[in-house]
């Protein structure tokens, strides 16, 4: 049993480490949306959100996501994120544990369990301002080797 337990140990600690390894070896590419990604993330075509309405892009690698609402209503500015808000097309918003005092960075929990971090931006237009998100997804285990992706959204205008 001691042996099963130390295999199994250690396929938990190739994972992780075979995802900071794809970190720390990878090419970032740029998007038109002002960011860049790690170049083993799939993208993912956009999908319009009928509930919204508008449309998200991800990219993705196993459980770790990264979304990018390009353009949301004047609506978001004050209702969003909130408890039940989509973070991608599937994914909600189960709690918030953090929002900065600009009211542009949050943090929580989502429905299925893992972490998200959000940067929320204004879109001034002449009459009506909108609002840009972008958030990265992943479970807490991945927290250390998330966190280039944390500064990416971050940092994020």
């Amino acid at each position: 049993m001691t042996a099963m337990m130390f295999l199994g140990c250690g396929s938990l600690y190739a994972q992780a480490k075979s995802f900071a390894s794809l970190m720390n070896n990878a090419k970032w590419v740029s998007t038109e949306y002002g960011f860049r990604y790690p170049d083993f993330m799939t993208p993912i075509p956009e999908i319009f959100v009928g509930d919204i309405p508008a449309s998200v892009n991800k990219w993705e690698y196993k459980s770790v996501t990264m979304a990018c609402w390009p353009l949301l209503g004047s609506w978001a500015i004050e209702d969003f994120p909130a408890k039940g808000s989509f973070l991608t097309d599937s994914v909600k918003v189960k709690s918030i544990t953090y929002k900065n005092s600009k009211g542009s960075i949050f943090s929580g929990y989502t429905s299925d369990d893992r972490v998200w971090y959000l940067h929320k931006c204004y879109i001034r237009g002449e009459a009506v301002t909108h609002v840009k998100a972008l958030v990265v997804i992943y479970p807490k285990s991945k927290q250390p080797e998330v966190k280039k992706l944390i500064n990416v959204v971050k940092n994020w205008r």
